[in-house]
């Protein structure tokens, strides 16, 4: 039997995965004809903003048709229908959390270089780093390090992070990208 091989390596990379939240994530992903729950792995070297324009793109490319994509791309309405459209597929990221909000009100209370505003800016700046699209499905975009595919003796592909916590740790994670196959490392 082969061992494993270690096939790219990446040191950060932004990954895009879809989420369903409840049980059965699997089985409801390919209800939707979701192939993998790993969408996109981006370059880091993309800035926020970007990182939010393609989250958004990803998300109405997989969940709407070809006409519903049509009317969204008009040239003339499209932008105000896109605004409408995302006012109801909430957009989440980390500038949404209760930390980020304290951290923002106490710069204005008291000014940046207040040692507790301090505090909170270091811990903020340790949070993860993501863009969330959507409800059930939702695509979510983490900035992660580490990352690496494995490709296992049976030609199973397993793609492994550390994935940032919010206490500034990390976790590692491992997920097959092939097609919702059974595997399991």
């Amino acid at each position: 039997m082969v061992e494993n091989a270690r096939v790219p390596q990446m040191k950060t990379a932004w990954l895009a995965r879809w989420i369903w939240h409840g049980s059965d994530e699997e089985k409801r992903l390919r209800e939707l004809n979701i192939p993998s729950t790993i969408a996109d792995i981006i370059s880091a070297r993309k800035n926020f903003d970007a990182i939010v324009d393609i989250a958004k793109d990803l998300y109405m490319r997989q969940m709407l048709s070809i006409s519903e994509r049509f009317y969204y791309a008009d040239y003339t309405k499209g932008k105000k229908r896109r605004e409408d459209f995302f006012s109801a597929a909430p957009i989440m990221t980390n500038y949404n959390s209760p930390l980020y909000r304290e951290a923002m009100e106490l710069s204005r209370k008291n000014g940046m270089y207040h040692p507790k505003t301090q505090v909170l800016w270091e811990k903020f700046r340790k949070y993860p780093v993501y863009v969330s699209v959507g409800n059930n499905p939702s695509l979510e975009i983490k900035l992660v390090r580490n990352i690496t595919i494995i490709k296992t003796a049976d030609n199973t592909e397993f793609l492994e992070w550390d994935e940032p916590l919010a206490d500034g740790t990390s976790k590692r994670e491992s997920h097959s990208i092939n097609r919702f196959s059974s595997a399991t490392k």
